[in-house]
């Protein structure tokens, strides 16, 4: 190690994320590392480990002092100690007043988005104060850089994150986690803002060189960050999931019991998640993954889709948390960092600033662009789809995303078992000329996603192709899929449903609810009829009204009273 650069303190050396840190720093040139931490034996052992004569600092950042800092010698200081969530600000507010650069890894949504309050503070002082220089925002912005570059629309952009089970899980990445499961968490989807629970309803996502894992909602500073700077018209999420199914889901699961209100937090059970997490150390695998979508119209106006995606393997994925820092680093080393000021990590780097790293670790990387797929029902439909209204074509076209709000009325179910059914459905009560969104998105995959924004709740399925050649598409609702038969002429489109399925056993006749949909068209407007009755059980729902093609966002009273339904059905 080179004992006449550029000093930098390392706080929280010892760490999952500090001692991997650590690792690299202490190799690069004309840079001199102090460990810092609050114990001196994993100090100590951290260095042998090492084997490097690298200085000690006993310091704890909740107490420390600009004077304890000035007294290092250091140029900057790196918090990688965590957890960020409940950290206070003297680390920040030392470092502005003995000078120095401040970098760190949190992952804390509130924490990060603070840090701008120090940028005047930080100016006067000369010094750079970036917060977040981790996966999450640092790496995730600077892919959706390079990703949207040009784009004239974005309109949705997504970041998931799914490590290896034997990855190692130190006490604040658990505390973290653990704080906002089951928490309501802000997040900007179905073109508003609303909320949802935190780890709740889960979803199966491709990691390419990873596999297929469940993923759920997190809450991270990206959550704020990629709907600010990207201004998307639909969605900007940021999930994250386990490996292991069964952890997976049983977290989500724990996190039920504080959506109900029967505990505060999970916070305090982080002792006991380590544990059971430990037992399950031997399965699974050590291969994590990192997936960055966007969807919109490029340079040309033509619609894409674009996707980044991450694999490490070999234990190598706990580095990838810690190259965002590094960069900053070598930036304020080389003279190549002239921010001065206090930011999140987000716009800062390149994704060329993570390239030597991502090599040197082996981690792979992988960039497509892609056209949308030919729309499901124009597929389906073949030749007959011109014979559609011009309206009801636009709706079955998105491009990749559509956004219409018009207004519905609606009869609900007539029983108890109908109206239970038909809430775990998430089919919407009864009403007349409620306001109404549905947004439309084409995957990756070639299924199209479907959300009707009602007052009461939102009823999500997903719309996928069945046989071509027999005119038939599939809707799933949750665990409910239905085969649907097509019809087009020059007065709108006819849906019968010919089979259904709850997982993957067929219903016979008898149980299989019936379904009248017709889609109609009346000058600009898009017209709709859906009655869904269930045999024993009598009428689940029937919802009738009208969308038109949405331009612009919803303003005003509108859509506050969509707000509204989002957030009763994200606590339902």
């Amino acid at each position: 190690m080179n004992n006449n650069g550029l000093r930098v303190l390392l706080v929280g050396a010892a760490g999952v994320f500090g001692r991997r840190l650590a690792e690299r720093l202490t190799v690069e040139p004309d840079i001199t590392v102090i460990l810092a931490g609050r114990t001196r034996r994993r100090l100590d052992a951290l260095r042998r480990e090492l084997g490097v004569t690298a200085e000690i600092r006993l310091l704890d950042r909740e107490s420390i002092s600009a004077a304890d800092l000035r007294d290092t010698g250091a140029a900057i200081v790196i918090d990688a100690a965590g957890p960020f969530r409940d950290s206070g600000s003297r680390l920040v507010e030392a470092a502005i007043d003995a000078g120095l650069h401040y970098i760190d890894l949190a992952d804390g949504r509130a924490f990060v988005s603070n840090i701008r309050c120090y940028g005047a503070a930080a100016q006067r002082a000369g010094v750079a104060v970036i917060a977040g220089a981790s996966s999450t925002p640092a790496l995730s912005n600077a892919v959706l850089d390079r990703l949207v570059e040009g784009w004239t629309r974005i309109d949705t952009v997504r970041v998931a994150i799914s490590p290896g089970n034997r990855a190692p899980r130190g006490k604040s990445v658990v505390q973290s986690i653990l704080s906002w499961a089951g928490q309501p968490v802000r997040v900007f989807r179905e073109g508003g803002w609303t909320r949802a629970p935190g780890w709740g309803t889960s979803r199966k996502m491709e990691f390419p060189g990873v596999g297929t894992r469940l993923v759920s909602l997190c809450e991270t500073p990206d959550l704020d960050l990629l709907a600010e700077r990207y201004q998307p018209r639909v969605a900007a999420e940021f999930l994250a999931g386990l490996e292991l199914a069964v952890l997976h889901r049983g977290l989500a699961l724990a996190g039920l019991a504080v959506q109900w209100g029967w505990l505060r937090s999970l916070a305090p059970f982080a002792g006991p998640a380590r544990f059971l997490a430990s037992l399950l150390a031997p399965f699974g695998g050590d291969r994590g993954g990192m997936v960055v979508e966007a969807a919109g119209q490029d340079a040309s106006g033509k619609p894409v889709i674009a996707r980044w995606s991450l694999a490490a393997a070999g234990g190598r994925g706990p580095y990838v948390p810690t190259l965002a820092a590094l960069a900053l680093v070598r930036r304020i080393r080389d003279g190549g960092l002239a921010f001065r000021g206090a930011s999140p990590c987000a716009g800062l780097l390149t994704l060329e600033d993570f390239r030597r790293d991502f090599e040197r670790l082996e981690v792979k990387t992988q960039t497509e662009f892609t056209r949308p797929p030919t729309p499901i029902f124009e597929q389906v439909l073949g030749p007959c789809f011109a014979l559609l209204p011009p309206a009801t074509q636009a709706i079955h076209r998105p491009d990749p995303a559509l956004i219409l709000d018009g207004t519905a009325d609606v009869d609900g179910a007539e029983s108890w078992t109908g109206r239970l059914m038909a809430r775990l459905m998430g089919f919407p009560g009864q009403a007349r000329g409620v306001p109404l969104r549905v947004v439309i998105e084409a995957r990756p995959d070639g299924t199209e996603s479907w959300s009707r924004v009602y007052p009461d709740r939102v009823m999500r399925s997903v719309m996928a192709r069945s046989d071509p050649t027999a005119g038939t598409v599939e809707e799933h609702f949750g665990n409910i899929r239905f085969r649907l038969l097509l019809d087009a002429n020059e007065d709108g489109l006819t849906l019968t449903p010919t089979a259904a399925w709850w997982r993957a056993v067929r219903l016979p006749l008898w149980l299989m609810p019936r379904i009248t949909a017709s889609e109609r068209a009346k000058d600009d407007l898009h017209l709709f009829d859906v009655a869904i009755t269930l045999p024993l059980v009598g009428r689940l729902v029937h919802y009738r009204g009208h969308v038109h093609l949405f331009r612009q966002r919803l303003a005003g009273d509108l859509e506050t009273v969509l707000a509204q339904a989002l957030m009763v059905q994200d606590a339902l």
